[in-house]
């Protein structure tokens, strides 16, 4: 999900091990208001959102991530995120409920047209199959899951936000 909201630029964020900025951007104030904060992602991203600073993606710096998380661990770290991520920035929420719910919507749109109106409607799928195969290629070894997965990514994600925004506490992990 922190991918796709890289990709959107009113929903960026600065985020973890793939972040560079100038020392400028550190003034004694900064630095105090960072020291304080829950979260160093969100902290830097509210420095950078104050004094005007336009945050870039650059998705060939994103960092490979490799967990051994199951299901539960994997869901309550991304509810965390989500949490942390819309206390900091209320857009958050509301792009990722208008992103995915959106992509849900134009599934369901384009799975109706295809068996009421004709299966010329299926190429709607083309650039959500690109997207699937430009991921496949960055992740040849699980190329094969993608697909399944990918389909009802949009529906984890959605129900991720809702879950991150009803937080009322943080537990974190350890």
């Amino acid at each position: 999900m922190g991918i796709n909201m890289m990709e959107f630029a009113p929903t960026r964020f600065v985020w973890g091990g793939s972040v560079a900025f100038r020392s400028d951007l550190m003034d004694s104030s900064s630095l105090e208001y960072f020291s304080t904060a829950v979260s160093d992602d969100s902290a830097i991203s509210k420095i950078c959102s104050e004094k005007g600073v336009k945050i870039a993606y650059a998705p060939a710096a994103s960092p490979k991530i490799v967990v051994m998380d199951n299901k539960k661990t994997f869901l309550d770290w991304a509810e965390r995120q989500v949490a942390v991520s819309i206390i900091f920035d209320k857009r958050a929420l509301i792009g990722g409920i208008f992103i995915y719910a959106g992509i849900i919507a134009y599934m369901v749109l384009m799975i109706y047209l295809s068996i009421f109106y004709g299966l010329i409607f299926l190429t709607g799928f083309i650039p959500y199959i690109l997207n699937l195969i430009n991921s496949g290629m960055r992740d040849t070894k699980n190329a094969l899951w993608l697909i399944p997965i990918g389909i009802f990514l949009p529906f984890v994600y959605l129900y991720n936000i809702i879950m991150g925004a009803k937080t009322k506490e943080i537990r974190w992990r350890g």
